[in-house]
């Protein structure tokens, strides 16, 4: 009897460890509309395949980083680590490609929930000041992302959500100087491959 207990004791603790979350990052498509006060829309996309609008460069990436640890869901800017004469595109990446840097952070939460069966909401949010883009209204206000996560054996194989909210708050911190009208976001956001976790990723995005 005593034997059986810790054979299923064993099996227990290691079915802890084999769920226990874990951090996750994905290159992702975010698709939708900006429209500001006076009506005028911007879409919100893919210049080429696998490169987002809301990159600066069309080497970089747009990750998702689903933190289920500390309770973070990140949106990032990142570049791809290459070897000398070498080239990556986001297409290439996969978890077993070199790692990659975040350059910016685009949208952090600040508050995340979610279930076991993979439901999650939070709100994604600037860090410190407006984030710019080459062709789109820069961005500074609060996103919802109402959402769900996808796992098997314990791992998170993928996400998808919807967004909706401010895209632009001219009375947010430093929005006041740009001189630009309030504008919404709606849209959605979906996983498209699995990468490497960009190695200098923080869980508060640098605000410690």
């Amino acid at each position: 009897m005593k034997k059986l207990c810790l054979i299923v004791v064993a099996l227990l603790m290691g079915a802890v460890f084999k769920t226990r979350a874990q951090t996750n990052a994905f290159i992702v498509s975010v698709k939708g509309t900006i429209t500001n006060h006076s009506g005028v829309k911007s879409s919100v996309g893919n210049i080429v395949r696998d490169v987002s609008s809301l990159v600066t460069n069309e080497s970089d990436f747009l990750v998702a980083i689903l933190d289920l640890d500390n309770h973070v869901l990140q949106l990032v800017e990142a570049v791809p680590f290459v070897e000398e004469d070498s080239v990556a595109t986001p297409s290439s990446l996969s978890q077993n490609s070199n790692p990659s840097m975040v350059v910016r952070v685009i949208g952090i939460s600040r508050s995340f929930a979610s279930t076991v069966t993979g439901k999650f909401d939070t709100d994604l949010q600037q860090l410190y000041t407006d984030v710019t883009f080459v062709s789109l209204p820069p961005m500074q206000g609060d996103l919802q992302a109402d959402g769900h996560y996808t796992s098997k054996n314990g791992i998170v194989t993928g996400l998808s959500a919807k967004l909706v909210g401010v895209w632009f708050d001219p009375k947010f911190s430093g929005g006041e100087d740009l001189n630009l009208p309030e504008a919404v976001f709606k849209g959605s956001l979906k996983s498209l491959r699995s990468c490497p976790v960009p190695i200098n990723y923080s869980s508060i995005g640098g605000r410690g």
